[in-house]
């Protein structure tokens, strides 16, 4: 991927133009003084005239980004880290750079800040100071290319780059908005969520400026596909938020994100399944806050002794109220209308909004959903709900392998496990670990694998196939 400014290293224009970065680097590479080396005899003349038509024959290399944005090869996986990006979040640019005393090599604030020796050069730390310049190059790096537009000289592993609702997909367009949200993704792979949080919320404020303006001039891009990069972004934001442990922040996002979806998702599956895994989101966040709060108050002081007729009374109450009374419980049922109205979606987009043509992905979300609101009603006491959800899971999971195991035989003709003999529950297990995981994707078929784990744990592995 070429450097989106015109012009490069090695062909400034008169003008000025070109990449701005590439002066820079040219006005501070001043050539060290050094004596003449001594003069060689003359060589021959058939060898002079070999060397000038070498020479001639050698093709020109192309030039680049002085600061590794793109590369002839289009930044493959042997693509050199350029002066602005960090070692240790593996490319993506420094953000808040620092340098290490004594040695100055440098990097982002977050990655370098609980070394003790420089992963440089191996020295011990005795210190770490701002590094001004690199700062301000690294944001006049994003916001000139960003002002253009442009891509990452890398691309995105398939579980950002696929979409599908669990996190934003690389958009084929140019736009400032698009710029961030790559580099956002590209830190948070890294490991840099500060460095994520910035530049996703920079992505975040672009696509808001790009909707209104779009709305107002009566044109851009259609209201449901900002809805969709909206909703994704803000999901993203949330998920660094709860990585930094700030429960109260990751919803906000999160419930910005089902904002932006929730008025598209009646009659689109994209949406709809985006809603699903965000809703999904949100009943795990409120899960873990509220095991936080029953942690929290573990650790505060001891409760004031029960009385004996309030003792009689719970002892009376049976074993129901004292397990809805648990911290379990009550994070179940802090988590359940979210897990429920998340299942509610993905039944859609397996149902009415696909014409019941949605893929292997949608089944396993569904079988997944079905899993959580299960386990739930399980840990609130309610088994006759919870054995309703796992048995509608392991039906949904065995037509599924039934589906993949037929288009395997359709497409292969063989090579699936357990079709040639044994009984019916041999065969069905043969199907699930040859036929029907080898006739779904990589990621789907890890995921059919779990969800077969978690069903057989909880003794539904052949409620399906009864």
């Amino acid at each position: 991927m070429a450097c989106p400014f015109s012009g490069a290293v090695s062909a400034p224009s008169s003008d000025g133009g070109g990449c701005p970065f590439a002066r820079a680097l040219q006005a501070g590479a001043a050539p060290a003084a050094t004596s003449p080396p001594p003069a060689a005899p003359p060589a021959p003349a058939h060898e002079h005239a070999q060397e000038q038509h070498g020479r001639q024959e050698q093709p020109k290399p192309p030039a680049v980004c002085p600061y590794g944005f793109g590369s002839s090869s289009g930044g493959g996986a042997g693509r050199g880290l350029g002066a602005l990006e960090c070692m240790l979040c593996r490319g993506a640019l420094k953000h808040e750079a620092v340098a290490a005393l004594p040695c100055r090599h440098e990097f982002c604030a977050a990655c370098i800040a609980a070394a003790r020796d420089c992963p440089a050069c191996g020295r011990d730390i005795l210190g770490l100071e701002p590094a001004s310049e690199t700062r301000a190059l690294v944001e006049a790096y994003m916001e000139g290319h960003g002002s253009k537009g442009g891509a990452l000289p890398q691309e995105l592993p398939p579980a950002f780059s696929s979409g599908g609702g669990g996190g934003p997909a690389a958009p084929a367009d140019a736009s400032p908005s698009t710029f961030f949200l790559l580099h956002g993704l590209r830190s948070l792979m890294g490991g840099n969520v500060d460095a994520a949080l910035h530049r996703l919320g920079r992505c975040r404020e672009l696509l808001l400026s790009e909707a209104g303006g779009a709305a107002a001039a009566g044109e851009g891009a259609p209201p449901l596909a900002s809805a969709l990069r909206l909703g994704a972004v803000c999901g993203s934001l949330g998920d660094c938020w709860r990585r930094r442990g700030d429960l109260a922040a990751a919803e906000a996002a999160l419930q910005e994100s089902a904002a932006h979806l929730r008025a598209h998702a009646a009659a689109d599956a994209e949406a709809a399944a985006a809603l699903g895994v965000t809703l999904g989101k949100l009943g795990d966040l409120q899960f873990f806050r509220a095991q936080a709060d029953a942690a929290a108050a573990e650790c505060g002081p001891a409760p004031a002794p029960v009385a004996e007729p309030a003792a009689a009374a719970a002892a009376a109450a049976g074993g129901t109220h004292r397990a809805e009374a648990s911290p379990e419980a009550r994070a179940a049922r802090a988590a359940l209308p979210y897990y429920q109205s998340a299942l509610q979606q993905r039944r859609a987009v397996v149902g009415p909004l696909s014409g019941g043509r949605a893929g292997a992905g949608a089944t396993l979300d569904l079988v997944a959903g079905l899993a959580k609101v299960a386990d739930a009603h399980e840990t609130l006491g309610d088994g006759a709900e919870a054995q309703r959800h796992w048995r509608q899971a392991a039906a949904e999971l065995h037509e599924l392998k039934l589906l993949a195991a037929a288009a395997q035989g359709r497409g292969g003709g063989g090579g699936g496990g357990g079709g040639g003999s044994g009984g019916g529950d041999e065969e069905g297990a043969g199907v699930g670990a040859g036929g029907g995981a080898a006739g779904l994707g990589g990621p789907e078929a890890r995921k059919l694998a779990a969800l077969e784990d978690l069903l057989a744990l909880r003794g539904h592995a052949g409620a399906a196939a009864s």
